[in-house]
């Protein structure tokens, strides 16, 4: 009576399925030790009720609470390791042919062989779902030596391409520092060029120009002259408000220092070292004004 099917004992017809779950029922019986119904002695009627309506546990289960017994206990007495042996495709297939509704299990011993067959071989069982991640793993276990070497080489071949890439990025970096160095270059050589010409064509050629003349020049072209590098231009304020303060023009000069700290404000951020050197500078025009 341990080994009869739900069927046997509700009197449904009886077919091969039936004998798939006496199978089953033996293979628990060699993997844990245990029987599927329960150890404990119990009347027929408990049998029957186990049999035909209570779920067994599966494999993995029954041996991470209880261990294994009898032979299969001496042969491999670690229930951490037992269970972890059970769980996943053998609890499966167990499972799929110990179902109480016989259409739910294997159609022949045959198909139950070959399950277990393939259990055996890393391969995907019929008893689990065919996702695409159950396949890759079986695939990796039957495969390790190839898929590591593979792994490897595709690793290096990234770290290859990602260090050319940062090469390249790096070399991009400091052509474009460059060219922007270049262009500030120019725009300085333009600027300081552009103050020292003659607004008035009629004036006469080898006049004296004086210091003060040339400040109030750029003071009016720095606007129009830097537009495009508003960083350079809050630096060429500065300078020039430094020159006024120093000759004691203060109104010209915190006019400059102040359109300088805006600007280096705007461009660097406020608590940044060269826009607090600027404030400085304006701070002490104003003491002095």
């Amino acid at each position: 009576p341990q080994f009869a099917a739900p069927e046997q004992i509700t009197g449904a017809p009886v077919t091969t399925a039936t004998d798939v779950y006496a199978l089953r029922v033996l293979l628990y019986l060699l993997l844990t030790g245990h029987h599927p119904a329960g150890d404990d002695q119990r009347s027929p009627a408990d049998l029957v009720k186990a049999i035909v309506d209570t779920e067994p546990a599966r494999p993995s289960e029954i041996t991470a609470r209880h261990g294994a017994k009898d032979e299969v206990a001496r042969r491999l007495p670690s229930p951490e390791r037992l269970s972890r042996e059970l769980r996943g495709d053998l609890d499966n297939i167990i499972g799929k042919a110990l179902k109480k509704n016989a259409a739910e299990r294997y159609g022949s011993v045959a198909a139950f062989a070959d399950d277990l067959q393939r259990y055996l071989k890393h391969e995907p069982v019929s008893a689990r779902p065919d996702t695409f991640a159950y396949r890759a793993n079986k695939f990796v276990h039957r495969n390790r030596l190839t898929v590591a070497l593979t792994t490897f080489a595709l690793l290096a071949l990234f770290a290859g391409v990602a260090g050319t890439l940062i090469q390249e990025r790096t070399a991009r970096h400091q052509r474009d520092a460059a060219l922007r160095e270049r262009d500030r270059a120019n725009r300085i050589a333009e600027f300081m060029t552009g103050i020292f010409k003659v607004s008035d064509p009629g004036e006469r050629v080898g006049s004296a120009v004086t210091a003060r003349a040339v400040l109030d020049k750029a003071s009016k072209d720095i606007t129009s002259g830097l537009s495009k590098d508003p960083e350079l231009q809050g630096q060429m304020m500065y300078v020039m408000g430094v020159a006024y303060l120093n000759l004691g023009l203060y109104s010209r000069a915190q006019s400059l220092l102040e359109g300088s700290v805006n600007l280096e404000s705007a461009a660097l951020g406020r608590e940044h070292p060269e826009t607090l050197l600027v404030m400085q500078q304006l701070g002490w025009t104003l003491f002095q004004e």
